[in-house]
């Protein structure tokens, strides 16, 4: 079994890290551990795969690949995982493609008006589990495009005529 842990580590000014712990071959315990800054997110299908940079090869290479048992599950480790890395101080650059979740297909996108907290609401379509959902997102700034909330939509709720309604 593995265990995954995300955490901001105190003595290195709060960079963000990954824990993974699992039981080896043998029965010991084992470990690994790597900054959120040194990884890439992709989805890959029911999965989320993180890659390292092998400067050796001088291209990105699998690290863990994580499959999840829920949708939902998958969307809040990646939004949780883009956040902590975006606010990560050791970060030099995070790929805006990082920050979307891939294969899902956008219903609708709007700016939601209030002066205390701008943000962008996006509801998307995700094409592999048909599942809907609704994100907030940062519209501007050094955090431009880091995920705020996520709410799922049951699928209960689409059937209606009313359930999803635009008005200008």
């Amino acid at each position: 079994m593995l265990s995954v842990v995300m955490y901001l580590h105190p003595d290195l000014s709060n960079a963000a890290r990954l824990l993974c712990r699992w039981t080896a071959r043998d029965g010991s315990p084992a470990y690994a551990s790597r900054g959120l800054h040194e990884l890439r997110i992709k989805r890959k299908g029911c999965a989320l795969k993180l890659e390292r940079w092998n400067a050796e090869r001088g291209r990105p290479e699998e690290w863990l690949v994580l499959y999840f048992k829920g949708w939902e599950k998958m969307v809040l480790f990646h939004d949780v995982f883009a956040v902590l890395k975006q606010h990560c101080p050791r970060t030099v650059m995070c790929d805006p493609e990082e920050l979307m979740l891939g294969e899902e297909r956008k219903l609708f996108r709007g700016r939601i008006l209030d002066p205390k907290t701008p943000h962008i609401l996006t509801l998307y379509h995700d094409k592999l589990t048909l599942s809907t959902r609704l994100s907030a997102t940062i519209p501007t700034g050094p955090l431009k495009r880091s995920p705020i909330w996520t709410a799922f939509i049951p699928a209960s709720a689409l059937h209606h005529a009313s359930a999803l309604k635009r008005q200008a």
